[in-house]
């Protein structure tokens, strides 16, 4: 019902560093399926697009890293929020960066996305790589 998130806090009373052993276990009371979800996160939403696509055009053994930061534009109270406008009026934009990596490569990419929060949807999601790769085996190279 939270759209499955968590937060572990650990107090460590005596200060300095150790090792903790952790363990989480979760159980669902009811049909989880059919739940509503509390509300619509968009970056995230965005991100798993952008994910998608990745792998698609990737395969096996590639993956993302996302920054935590992504930059919003578009819609908000007075109709307008950010630098540019959105591609409609009450859409918005959604701009991050992250690493994208494969077994044999690593580089810098940039994402953005179009998300119509009145529907709750991503209406796209592009990703294009930026700055140098850094290559350990010529076979295999990030597309």
């Amino acid at each position: 019902m939270n759209n499955f998130t968590a937060m572990i806090e650990i107090e460590d009373r005596q200060g300095g560093g150790d090792d903790y052993a952790v363990e989480v276990t979760w159980r669902s009371e009811g049909q989880v399926e059919s739940a509503a979800a509390p509300f619509f996160d968009e970056v995230r939403a965005c991100q798993d697009m952008v994910r998608k696509r990745f792998l698609r055009q990737n395969g096996r053994g590639a993956y993302i890293d996302f920054e935590n930061f992504a930059d919003r534009q578009g819609k908000s109270d007075n109709g307008t929020r950010g630098r540019s406008r959105s591609p409609k009026p009450n859409n918005e934009v959604i701009q991050g960066k992250g690493s994208a990596r494969s077994q044999n490569e690593a580089v810098g990419l940039t994402y953005s996305c179009v998300i119509d929060p009145r529907r709750g949807q991503v209406v796209s999601g592009t990703y294009q790589y930026s700055g140098n790769s850094v290559r350990t085996n010529e076979r295999t190279r990030l597309r």
